[in-house]
């Protein structure tokens, strides 16, 4: 499921909107070469704040943030419509406004209005197939949204420990098996660099386990529970590699997932550590995931002891 930002109220100079995670058609955001609104400011965190508004002659109330490239046109919305008290304006503005130079690409989706990001130079989707308690990678995606720039993973050569990527000229040409199983739950990522995201890993590695997650709000509200002895050893976490065979699952409860991730940092797994910050840390993990973490090790490391 994405995380993306959805419209509460929009008008010509701002958008109020909040989180929502939903399931949406792969196949829109590839047709569209958009990808969920990065909603981020300077390193801040953004607070969605209860509002009241007076929107023609009547009151509404909406728990979000806004979204524009003006303050001012914040504030004078506020000045007119908000039912608040003046000097609650700025701190508003300055806890609950993202700014933002490119114009939000709205979607409609199952009677909803979404906010997403239109024009990515690229983009890339990634899921699993689960099939008998294993998953099997499926990707698709596109480089500079030209024609016979759009590709999907096509097969894995698991001698050579290559992926095979086939280019096609539109995303109508990508393969419905491929559409099928992203359908049932993908990450997005933008082809930027990220250490737990590997399309060509180097060096090669051999995947132990497919560690299925649960969203934040069933990990974060449970109690720890003890670990099972497949994580009394280090791995390297990754949130996708095209694994040429099936990666075995294993589906603990949220509380064995919950006492898991305190015991990460950065893309490393180790049993000694403790992660001081890992709520946030975790929210970030689930948003770049498609529902699953693999558990690796460095192929050389075996070939070393």
């Amino acid at each position: 499921m994405l995380e993306v930002v959805h419209v509460l109220y929009h008008n010509k100079s701002l958008i109020i909107g909040n989180f929502r995670y939903i399931n949406i058609d792969p196949g829109l955001l590839l047709l569209n070469g958009i990808s969920p609104f990065e909603v981020t400011e300077r390193g801040k965190v953004i607070i969605p704040r209860k509002l009241t508004l007076r929107i023609g002659n009547k009151k509404r109330t909406f728990r979000g943030f806004f979204i524009s490239e003006d303050d001012y046109a914040v504030q004078r919305f506020l000045l007119r419509h908000g039912v608040i008290k003046s000097m609650e304006i700025k701190r508003i503005i300055s806890d609950s406004l993202v700014f933002t130079h490119k114009e939000p690409y709205l979607v409609e989706w199952h009677g909803r209005t979404y906010a997403f990001e239109k024009e990515l130079n690229n983009g890339i989707l990634f899921g699993w197939d689960r099939r008998d308690g294993f998953i099997y990678p499926a990707v698709a995606g596109w480089i500079e949204r030209r024609p016979k720039n759009y590709f999907y993973l096509h097969r894995i050569d698991a001698s050579k420990n290559i992926a095979h990527f086939r280019f096609v000229p539109d995303p109508k040409s990508i393969p419905q098996t491929v559409i099928s199983t992203l359908s049932r739950g993908f990450a997005f990522n933008s082809l930027r660099m990220d250490e737990r995201m590997d399309i060509v890993p180097f060096p090669p590695f051999e995947t132990r386990y497919a560690l299925r997650l649960y969203p934040p709000s069933a990990v974060l509200r449970t109690r720890d529970e003890p670990l099972p002895v497949e994580f009394n050893e280090p791995f390297i976490i990754k949130t996708f590699l095209p694994v040429s065979n099936g990666v075995r699952i294993i589906e603990p409860s949220p509380g064995v997932v919950r006492a898991f991730v305190k015991n990460i940092n950065g893309n490393v797994y180790a049993p000694s550590y403790f992660n001081p910050h890992w709520e946030s840390d975790y929210k970030e993990l689930w948003k770049s995931t498609a529902g699953y973490v693999l558990l690796c090790k460095p192929e050389r490391f075996f070939e070393s002891v």
